[in-house]
């Protein structure tokens, strides 16, 4: 058993003291990160075309909800009656689309 490990304490002193060793190692060390890296970035890729995919469904299908909760995009485009005029004046809402947006 001594023996052993007066051989593996010598073999590992040669290759410490061997630049090809060293070149050796910090090649596959270097190789690893690369891999490591090329992964994350095919990863990247494929979360952010699954994220886009999922955001251009969800608009195309209207899947959004609307101001109270509803699924259809007629609560987007509800026109408040009147019982006078029928509808609200254009004016009416120019005014209130120019106090919500002053600098339009």
């Amino acid at each position: 058993m001594n023996n052993n490990r007066e051989k593996l304490t010598k073999e590992i002193d040669n290759r410490l003291r061997s630049d090809i060793w060293d070149y050796k190692i910090a090649r596959t060390v270097m190789a690893q990160r690369k891999l490591k890296s090329e992964k994350m970035l095919t990863m990247g890729s494929y979360i952010s075309t699954a994220v886009a995919a999922i955001a251009i469904f969800v608009f195309v299908f209207d899947l959004a909800t609307g101001i109270n909760g509803s699924y259809n995009t007629e609560s987007y485009y509800q026109v408040s009656a009147d019982s006078e005029t029928g509808l609200y004046a254009a004016a009416e809402v120019d005014y209130i689309i120019n106090e919500a947006y002053p600098m339009r």
